[in-house]
């Protein structure tokens, strides 16, 4: 039996009852007549697929309700910060036939947002705009550090520990994951929470005039429990002094 039949079925001899019992006990929206139309419109796999997600804009994509796509008259997609409820939400709505939509609006480096993907039904009740809606989270990409900051960095090994100084990435920044490589091997790696932008690591074993490699990845802002975007990583030498350049500092 087509689904349309069921629901007109459903309409006539259960809605019927809920309804004139609203008339006898009170005024009521009858809520639970909308909640068995309202579930099977809701989307499906609602994805941000990783090469979508750029430091500006933010794909998302989802699958219409099976079965239930010809009873969707549109889609309204929002997004948030998911950290700041009392900004204004931008929205923007999206044809029945299309099911993906690229946040543009808005969209800051690093930030987590909260995407809400809502199914509207405004032709199976005259003048009642039904709505049903899916959320998820995603965060923006964060940018890259523009290099090291040599004034602040310590490249003497025969002290306790070298510092590993670099520019602030633009935008917002929840953390950086910065690593020291002798060549293509990972020698030492520390997680550095913003807004600080610099890493000590010990010298034991590390060698005066030596050339090692640095690798710095900024992070998002968290979301999804926990879940973290990498930005792109920036890769440079990093030389220690050599035992000439530390007698000239004496």
């Amino acid at each position: 039996m087509p689904i349309n039949i069921k629901f007109n079925l459903f309409d006539a001899y259960v809605a019927s009852i809920l309804y004139y019992s609203s008339e006898v006990w009170g005024f009521s929206s009858a809520e639970v007549v909308e909640r068995v139309h309202l579930t099977n419109l809701q989307v499906t796999n609602v994805d941000f697929r990783p090469s979508t997600v750029k430091t500006n804009e933010i794909t998302v994509t989802w699958s219409a309700p099976a079965n239930y796509k010809q009873f969707i008259d549109r889609y309204t997609v929002e997004w948030k910060l998911t950290y700041y409820n009392s900004i204004a939400v931008p929205s923007q709505n999206v044809a029945s036939s299309s099911t993906s939509l690229t946040l543009t609006r808005g969209i800051e480096s690093g930030r987590a947002y909260t995407v809400t993907i809502i199914s509207i039904n405004d032709q199976t009740q005259t003048s009642s705009e039904r709505t049903t809606s899916v959320r998820k989270q995603q965060a923006a990409k964060p940018t890259v550090t523009s290099g090291l900051d040599w004034s602040n960095s310590d490249r003497d090994a025969t002290t306790s520990t070298i510092k590993v100084a670099w520019v602030a990435a633009a935008g917002y920044v929840s953390q950086y994951q910065v690593q020291l490589l002798d060549g293509t091997t990972m020698i030492m790696s520390k997680t550095v929470n913003s807004p600080n932008t610099h890493a000590e690591f010990p010298s034991s074993g590390l060698k005066d005039g030596y050339r090692y490699n640095v690798k710095i990845t900024a992070r998002s802002e968290s979301y999804d429990s926990g879940k973290r975007v990498s930005g792109e990583t920036f890769s440079t030498e990093f030389k220690t002094l050599a035992q000439s350049e530390l007698i000239l500092r004496i």
